[in-house]
């Protein structure tokens, strides 16, 4: 799966408010969005923004997202979101369900991808852990040099 190269939309999703289920929009906060490269802080409501996604006709979309797949917290993946999405829990507080988010921009000639966190802490009111300040900053690093 290779995204270099490829128009790219980027969805940080997250409640900032409930510590590291915020990862998400804390990632689309510090990357830039480019000719190529639309980054879009969807904090809780990724579905408000689909119009826009759709209008800037991206080659692939990546929805960035605390998701409890029993790893260590720090720890993310990278996949295309299919049948298989079942296999992890979504701690996100938006009221869209992912597969349908991801139908709506398959539609749109879009390949969709989930880059899923592995969170520590998603209490109200707590700050990111530290384990996932670490992973947020390698993981600006990675979707820059997309």
């Amino acid at each position: 799966m290779e995204l270099k190269g490829k128009k790219l939309a980027i969805l940080g999703v997250g409640n900032k408010l409930k510590g590291d289920d915020g990862i998400g929009s804390a990632i689309a906060e510090e990357v830039a969005s480019g000719e190529n490269k639309l980054v879009i802080d969807c904090e809780e409501a990724p579905e408000a923004y689909t119009k826009r996604v759709v209008e800037f006709k991206p080659e692939a979309v990546v929805i960035v997202d605390a998701i409890d797949f029993k790893a260590t917290p720090g720890d993310y993946f990278l996949a295309r979101v299919d049948e298989n999405l079942q296999q992890y829990t979504p701690l996100s507080t938006h009221k869209i369900p992912l597969k349908v988010l991801a139908g709506i921009f398959e539609e749109a000639g879009a390949e969709v991808y989930l880059l899923g966190v592995q969170p520590k802490n998603v209490s109200f009111g707590e700050e990111m852990s530290e384990e996932l300040v670490k992973a947020k900053d390698s993981l600006v690093q990675l979707i820059s040099s997309l």
